[in-house]
């Protein structure tokens, strides 16, 4: 039979709109935990609905398989996690005897290796194909972040609460990562700040800068909102020329935490005694902690032992524990432990990967990383006035210092997102170099 119909269908497939239409589900999907029953991160929507976004991804994927040249000669920058791959599925098959094949296929395989050909699919665009789809990507982006800052303060206005605490989460579902993707939208504004030129859509930047500030500290993500404070920065940096403008954020900024100064205390409370809960990350009186009993046991009755949010101590805690794989076996060092009897989920990108699949994995996933973000970052300080890349650029930073908090890139949409934006921004870095 022909595989002229095939061709036919293909042709018309257009990958920037078939992009775009799949970026606005991933940043609303999440919309359905308001209408179910939902107890602090868990949601009592049925399984047919939660699988939806699995199902609409693998479509999605087999129809950019079609659109997108697989015969076009690709630069060696396009496999670079191609290792990564490659290295997750050979561990993750090593494991499936130990721990069941459940675990081992949906955090590994479907939850992050079928979005690996993404970043490579990136270079099987045209640059005007890939140059579209960052614009949409962009627009849909700022779009989503300013219209769920607003619901979720109405929805608190209206004193309602999804969370116990009130955090808010938007349509994404978790105060942390409804917190990144504000911050990704942060880092478009800046562009944005940049180019304005009249006074009327540079009030409008800053407004949104200004109702992403607050709604980030009601988020009470106190590690994005360094995040935060850290694109504002580097971002200034890259764009130092603009400085009367970066002026005027720093002072909205501060006029907003002025106004809700308990909102940042609430978001900076996972930074108090920090240094202490590090410090103390080796000491065996921390023996036992656990989120049950954050507080270790055996310290004096009378001691007054340093006050730290939950999640510090539990992320020390997945510290220690991903790098006890070091001390097990020199196979489960480099291959992950062989010790658990399942899947083991930790707060942090780097430590699920160290303790379940070993250093190969985490070397091989890092390397690939690092390379998306200096190779990134040498093309944008060397090309200022490419203000694009420089978006895409903060955009991995904020990714990578995410993924040590958190396992971020297991999560949808990020899986997805991470590797396109690394795909976007090192395929155009590589096509201006040739």
């Amino acid at each position: 039979m022909s595989s002229q119909p095939a061709h036919t269908i293909a042709s018309r497939i257009r990958p920037e709109f078939l992009l775009a239409g799949f970026l606005v589900f991933c940043l609303h999907y999440y919309a359905y935990v308001y209408l179910f029953a939902f107890d602090e991160g868990v949601s009592a929507a049925p399984g047919v609905l939660k699988a939806v976004k699995d199902i609409v991804f693998i479509g999605a994927l087999i129809a950019l398989g079609f659109a997108t040249s697989r015969d076009q000669a690709k630069p060696w920058q396009a496999y670079v996690f191609w290792p990564f791959l490659l290295i997750l599925a050979v561990t993750t098959a090593l494991h499936v005897p130990q721990t069941g094949w459940y675990d081992q296929l949906r955090e590994n395989i479907k939850n992050l290796a079928l979005f690996v050909p993404i970043y490579w699919m990136a270079f099987s665009l045209t640059s005007q194909t890939r140059k579209q789809t960052t614009k949409h990507f962009f627009g849909i982006l700022i779009f989503a972040a300013i219209t769920q800052s607003l619901f979720s303060f109405l929805f608190w206005f209206a004193g309602k609460k999804l969370w116990l605490d009130e955090v808010f989460v938007g349509f994404i579902g978790n105060p942390n990562s409804f917190a990144l993707m504000l911050n990704l939208a942060l880092a478009v504004l800046l562009m944005f700040l940049h180019r304005s030129s009249g006074w009327k859509l540079t009030s409008l930047v800053l407004i949104a800068v200004g109702l992403i500030a607050a709604t980030i500290m009601r988020t009470t993500s106190g590690s994005q909102f360094a995040i935060f404070v850290f694109l504002l920065a580097y971002s200034f940096i890259l764009n130092v020329e603009s400085w009367k403008k970066y002026a005027a954020v720093a002072l909205v900024v501060t006029a907003v935490i002025g106004v809700d100064k308990t909102a940042l205390d609430s978001t900076l409370f996972i930074f108090q005694n920090l240094a202490s809960t590090i410090a103390g990350t080796n000491d065996p009186s921390n023996e036992g902690l656990t989120s049950a009993n954050p507080i270790p046991s055996n310290h004096l009755p009378n001691s007054s032992p340093p006050v730290t949010s939950l999640s510090v101590s539990l992320r020390e805690q997945n510290i220690r524990q991903a790098f006890s794989v070091l001390t097990e076996s020199p196979e489960a060092a480099l291959l992950g432990s062989f010790m658990n009897t399942r899947f083991v989920p930790m707060d942090g990108q780097f430590w699920v990967m160290l303790y379940n699949n070993g250093i190969a994995t985490i070397l091989a996933f890092a390397i690939a990383a690092a390379f998306a973000f200096t190779s990134s970052g040498w093309y944008v300080w060397r090309h200022r006035n490419d203000k694009v890349s420089i978006v895409l650029h903060l955009m991995i930073a904020a990714f990578g210092i995410t993924c040590l908090a958190s396992r971020i890139i297991m999560y949808f949409p990020f899986n997805f997102m991470f590797f396109m934006i690394c795909g976007l921004a090192i395929a155009k870095a590589t096509e201006a170099r040739r």
